[in-house]
C-alpha cells in the first residue's frame, strides 16, 4: 500500500504534461479546422440540401397526387 501511495505523489507532484507546446497545437488544429473543415462541412450540408430537396420533389407526386 505504501508503495502504491508513494507512486501517487510522485505522479502528482511530476511536472510535465500540459505545457505551452500542447496549447500551441490544439490553437493550431482548431485553426486548420477553421480553413479547411468548416467551409468543406459547409458546401457538404448544401449538397445535401439541394439533393433532398430533388428528392422530396420527384417523391411527393407519388405520396400526394394531384386530383
Amino acid at each position: 500500500m505504501l508503495k502504491k501511495m508513494k507512486h501517487l505523489i510522485n505522479r502528482i507532484n511530476n511536472r510535465s504534461g500540459f505545457g505551452m507546446n500542447e496549447v500551441l497545437g490544439i490553437a493550431a488544429a482548431l485553426i486548420v479546422a477553421a480553413f479547411i473543415v468548416i467551409p468543406q462541412l459547409r458546401s457538404v450540408a448544401s449538397e445535401i440540401t439541394t439533393r433532398l430537396s430533388t428528392w422530396w420533389t420527384s417523391i411527393a407526386d407519388v405520396i400526394f397526387p394531384a386530383m
